[in-house]
């Protein structure tokens, strides 16, 4: 026996209803059937593009807040262990789907060029940003997703694809001055301390007017083909992630691709400015 609900499938479960007739389906709910799926979709569009209400302002805001007041309540089944685990198994198996990928990619690609869009998602953006709260909360994920050995953020095809994608973004130069237009004025003060003890054959790039291979040197020597980086306390290990000496390695490694011998100097060594002048001379 087929699904009577229409999909085709071979019908395994016994539907029993009070007031309707009982039905066989090939799924234990009658609305997990593909058909049935299906149906509702179109009935949502349909009634999307037909009644305004669903569209207005007031409504949206109602649904938004409702959310937040669920999400907020610990004792609301939005928080419960069992509701995540069941969430977070949907969602891979969701992303396990090529086809589920392709889709979602297509719509955010959309939406990025929507100028309506990106412009609301930036000061919603900085609105979230504003409040320590948030930022302390973020800066908490992010360490302990790069800290996790097995995080996703720590595999080698995210890494070089993370890496590959800045790479080509930075080739860019409408997107390298809306880069460079967002950031904080340069240099810092700490770079100020280098630029006062470096002879004059250095030249400070690191206002994003050079950009090597997608990435940005602090100082160059040309002539003599020597970078030197200042690494401060934002690239340490607590925060990336990464062993200090392996962050160190990459950056050199990358410049000694194109030819550039590289110093990186570090936050505490700005502490005996006597020793920072002798690493500089000896470089």
């Amino acid at each position: 026996m087929t699904c009577q609900y229409g999909c085709g499938r071979e019908a395994k479960f016994l539907l029993v209803f009070k007031t309707i007739e009982n039905k066989w389906c090939c799924s234990e709910k009658w609305n997990s059937c593909p058909a049935q799926i299906e149906r509702q979709k179109y009935k949502m569009l349909q009634a999307w593009n037909r009644d305004s209400k669903l569209l207005s302002k007031d409504r949206n805001i109602k649904i938004s807040e409702s959310k937040r007041d669920l999400w907020s309540n610990p004792n609301s089944v939005y928080n419960s262990k069992d509701f995540k685990e069941k969430n977070r198994i949907n969602t891979i198996n969701y992303f396990k789907n090529e086809r589920n990928r392709k889709k979602l990619s297509e719509q955010i690609s959309r939406l990025w060029k929507n100028k309506d869009y990106v412009r609301k998602r930036n000061i919603s953006h900085k609105k979230a940003m504003s409040k320590s709260s948030v930022k302390d909360k973020l800066k908490i994920r992010m360490i302990n997703e790069w800290s996790n050995p097995n995080s996703i953020y720590n595999s080698e095809n995210v890494k070089n694809k993370i890496r590959n994608t800045m790479i080509e973004k930075f080739k860019d130069p409408e997107y390298l001055k809306n880069f460079q237009s967002g950031l904080h004025t340069k240099p810092n003060n700490y770079e100020k301390i280098i630029i006062s003890i470096l002879p004059e054959s250095y030249e400070y790039t690191g206002n994003y007017s050079l950009w090597i291979g997608g990435k940005n040197p602090d100082f160059i020597n040309k002539k003599e083909m020597k970078i030197i980086e200042f690494f401060g306390y934002y690239h340490h290990e607590e925060v990336t992630g990464i062993k200090n000496e392996d962050h160190e390695r990459d950056r050199i490694e990358h410049f000694e691709k194109y030819g550039y011998r590289c110093l990186v100097i570090w936050e505490k060594d700005l502490y005996d400015i006597t020793k920072l002048k002798n690493m500089i001379l000896n470089f």
